[in-house]
């Protein structure tokens, strides 16, 4: 067996083990292992919040999501940033996209366009466009938590803040 082969069982192997693997794990010869559950919960916030903003709104919103699980202020798995309580709406019990969010598939044009996104946000192919952003809303809305000074972009229908 080569090198490759045998890195890339290990990388299989320590996927089955309670451990999770943070994002990607580059192997020598180039190639990248990506954890798919991590794709896939991006992929389903992305598609929930910003399936209506276009390309460069859904990978801002990718980028949120990768800022804080890379941040020592939030969970450290896109997993748990994403379901972690109020910060995404689309999580929330109750929220009218939620189910639509659960049970979409790679049929939906957008949704195979923001898993697509995903990978490439996880795989650092896509450079940040909201400069280390943190947080967002849509611009109709004013949190309590908001501050002019710290916004770091406007994209589409959302302002992105920099705040941790």
């Amino acid at each position: 067996m080569n090198k490759t082969v045998i890195l890339k069982e290990l990388a299989q192997l320590i996927k089955t083990t309670e451990k999770l693997i943070d994002f990607v794990e580059a192997l020598p010869d180039g190639t990248q292992y990506v954890d798919d559950k991590e794709i896939d919960f991006m992929t389903r916030t992305i598609w929930g919040e910003a399936r209506n903003q276009g390309e460069k709104g859904m990978e801002a919103v990718g980028h949120v999501i990768k800022n804080r699980a890379e941040s020592d202020f939030f969970p450290n798995t896109i997993e748990k940033v994403v379901t972690q309580p109020w910060q995404f709406s689309v999580w929330n019990q109750g929220n009218v996209n939620l189910d639509k969010m659960l049970n979409v598939t790679e049929d939906d044009p957008e949704f195979a366009k923001a898993k697509d996104i995903a990978k490439k946000i996880i795989m650092g192919m896509k450079p940040d466009i909201t400069r280390n952003a943190d947080h967002y809303h849509e611009k109709q809305i004013d949190p309590y938590w908001a501050d002019d000074n710290n916004v770091t972009v406007r994209i589409g229908d959302h302002v992105f803040y920099r705040l941790m």
